[in-house]
């Protein structure tokens, strides 16, 4: 499958205009917006242009390039729209650097109506509140995924991880020198349990020089 990213600069502004030169696809307020039958006619004109340099090209392939090209215009302009009343100067406003830019400038003011799924699919057009919804959706997945993993880990944690997290806490409270000790003798009280030799009356005595 071709990519907008590695086609020619002469086949993508061939399939530009063609596309421009097929209203029916793109202008709204078209009298034949809403005719299956002139879409699929126009559907057919792009589907044998594109497999000039995909053979196996399908209406679905056109239909996501379609949508790329029209996601990739609307992001572009609405920099160039917020910079534009930030109170930017003039020589500071946004400047798209796509090359193709200018080309879909025939898009401009172009809204999707609210109508059916299929006919949403037809157009090649996924609308922006059904863009934002799906990934407030995502967002709230993701969100729901942390809380549980969270919980989760709550829930794994006895009086052992507890304890572990304490003793950690004042290590972390104490100079470095201390700190080195204290974690020397808590590894041999550990070696001692390990050995299965630790009792009730074991006790650490400090070994002082004469």
């Amino acid at each position: 499958m071709a990519d907008l990213r590695i086609m020619s600069h002469e086949f993508l502004s061939e399939f530009i205009t063609l596309y421009e030169s097929l209203p029916c696809l793109w202008q709204v307020k078209n009298k034949d917006y809403s005719d299956r039958d002139k879409k699929a006619e126009a559907y057919d004109a792009l589907i044998a242009k594109y497999k000039g340099i995909d053979p196996t090209c399908t209406k679905e392939i056109v239909t996501k390039k379609i949508h790329n090209l029209r996601t990739v215009y609307r992001k572009e302009s609405e920099k160039v729209r917020e910079s534009a009343t930030s109170g930017s100067a003039a020589d500071q406003i946004y400047k798209p650097s796509l090359w193709y830019y200018d080309m879909l400038h025939f898009l401009q003011d172009q809204e999707t109506p609210r109508v059916s799924k299929n006919t949403m699919e037809d157009s090649g057009v996924i609308s922006t509140e059904e863009e934002t919804k799906k990934a407030n959706n995502e967002e709230v997945t993701e969100v729901i995924k942390i809380v549980g993993r969270k919980l989760q880990s709550m829930e794994d944690e006895d009086d052992f991880w507890a304890f572990a997290k304490h003793v950690a806490y004042k290590l972390r409270s104490i100079s470095s020198e201390q700190c080195a000790f204290a974690q020397k003798l808590i590894g041999d009280v550990l070696l001692e349990v390990e050995l299965g030799t630790l009792t009730r009356n074991f006790a650490l005595i400090e070994y002082t020089s004469d």
